[in-house]
């Protein structure tokens, strides 16, 4: 007999995630299984992470204080002119452009003999996750000692019309790093820097 909250997954899934709704309804049935035990913490830290962002509007526990410190370790190699090597600027862009997210919940997906997001699904299912978390950043903080520059990642999302649905385009990305309340350095991914973007960032720095 199949497992009641698999169950719940996978018709949710098979409906197709097109609402903000449905991605939060799925990401907090994903976290009842992982909490149940059955599945490794470790082994699934980025999708946990995510998991709490859909429902919370500020994460400081650990694997979101290693967010702010690979921030923090970027950051300095740039100002000081340090060479990155490609291993952290693949670690760094695969994390900031939600990529982790995106493995480990196909992972954990295929595991539980769910079919993953294909590339369509996928976008889809970002957007609706973006405009979830729109009023709610994620404020990633570290303990000030355990960093240098950086001690806050706040992930920024452009929305325009409020009412906006899915449409296939993959939606900006667009993160501040920040110390002190006050902004640092922009990264993101799919973004121009449009005059609301630009109006929310000066209000950070």
């Amino acid at each position: 007999m199949e497992d009641e909250l698999l169950r719940k997954i996978r018709e949710e899934l098979e409906r197709g995630i097109s609402t903000e709704c449905q991605v939060v309804y799925l990401l907090v049935e994903i976290r009842k299984l992982l909490d149940r035990g059955r599945t490794s913490s470790g082994q699934y830290g980025s999708l946990r992470l995510y998991c709490n962002w859909a429902v919370h509007v500020e994460l400081s526990k650990a694997q979101a204080q290693q967010i702010v410190k690979k921030a923090d370790h970027l950051y300095s190699k740039l100002v000081n002119g340090t060479p990155t090597t490609e291993d952290e600027k693949d670690d760094f862009r695969r994390i900031f452009t939600l990529e982790t997210f995106r493995d480990q919940l196909n992972q954990f997906l295929s595991e539980k003999k769910l079919g993953p997001f294909g590339d369509t699904e996928w976008t889809q299912f970002l957007t609706c996750f973006l405009n979830v978390i729109q009023d709610c950043p994620l404020l990633c903080r570290a303990q000030r000692d355990s960093v240098r520059d950086i001690d806050e990642v706040v992930l920024i999302k452009e929305m325009g019309d409020a009412s906006r649905t899915p449409s296939g385009a993959m939606p900006p990305i667009i993160w501040a790093l920040c110390s002190d309340g006050h902004l640092r350095l922009t990264l993101g991914a799919n973004f121009t820097l449009s005059d609301k973007v630009i109006d929310i960032l000066i209000a950070r720095g």
